[in-house]
């Protein structure tokens, strides 16, 4: 069992019983190898986050789409070692499409106490006062070279949105009554700014 930092930032990671034992004390995401805390949520920003999870979660059950979590874990495990932790990520809302997560959960015994090693296909974050733009760009930038295939970015206080595509040279940025879509993705589904900001 590896327990020195130095060991664990090394080898990109770290062993996945590790992982969950002390992300249950002060929940983290291993990003790029290094550990980031997750810091607390102010009002304004769960607000947000909860209108626009129930625009998708509506969507997702009417089209029978596929899933959608909350500020629920995926990691990347390591390929040849599933029980070895390469990063984590907790985004604000995540979406798989299809049946990946059905299947794995039928094919995963003890899935109920692991984190999704399943890469989302799209993700959203909603920008926190304690958040440094930087910082979240960075894992906009992460989660799409991990295989994620769009990423909402969306500020409250700004009132902006940026979009990212592993295509795009640079995010869409969304002004106040922008109107975000996804057709490849999410056919008819719409996000009206205007409709979720306080």
């Amino acid at each position: 069992m590896i327990t020195d930092n130095s060991q664990t930032d090394i080898q990109q990671g770290m062993l996945l019983e590790d992982y969950l034992r002390e992300a249950n004390e002060k929940p983290f995401e291993i990003i790029n190898g290094e550990r980031v805390y997750q810091m607390p949520n102010w009002m304004l920003h769960s607000e947000i986050l909860q209108r626009v999870f129930f625009l998708f979660y509506f969507y997702v059950s009417e089209h029978n789409w596929g899933r959608v979590y909350q500020e629920t874990t995926y990691i990347t495990p390591d390929r040849n070692d599933a029980n070895w932790v390469r990063g984590s990520r907790i985004p604000d809302i995540m979406l798989f499409e299809g049946t990946r997560v059905a299947e794995y959960f039928q094919n995963t015994p003890d899935w109920i106490k692991r984190p999704m090693p399943i890469v989302p296909d799209m993700v959203i974050e909603v920008i926190s006062h304690t958040d440094m733009f930087s910082k979240v760009n960075e894992k906009a930038y992460l989660d799409l070279a991990n295989g994620v295939k769009v990423v909402w970015l969306i500020d409250p206080l700004l009132r902006k949105a940026w979009v990212y595509t592993p295509d795009g040279d640079s995010p869409v940025v969304f002004g106040a009554e922008g109107i975000l879509t996804e057709e490849t993705l999410l056919p008819n589904f719409k996000l009206e700014l205007t409709k979720i900001w306080m």
